[in-house]
């Protein structure tokens, strides 16, 4: 659980400073279904995307 939080954090941190590189975009690739890659528009979905966006939106 503890790796999560880690995990949930240090992407909303890239998210934050409009970090985008093919290693996170690699590193997204192995995250659980609900973690959606437009390649078509480069875009990040998701529950957890949208709660990270959300959570770096109201810190900020």
């Amino acid at each position: 659980m503890r790796f999560n939080k880690v995990c949930f954090w240090l992407l909303a941190i890239l998210l934050s400073s409009s970090v985008y590189s093919k290693e996170l975009k690699v590193g997204i690739k192995h995250s659980p279904p609900f973690v959606i890659i437009n390649s078509s528009t480069n875009t990040i979905t998701g529950y957890s995307i949208d709660l990270l966006q959300e959570i770096v939106k109201n810190l900020g």
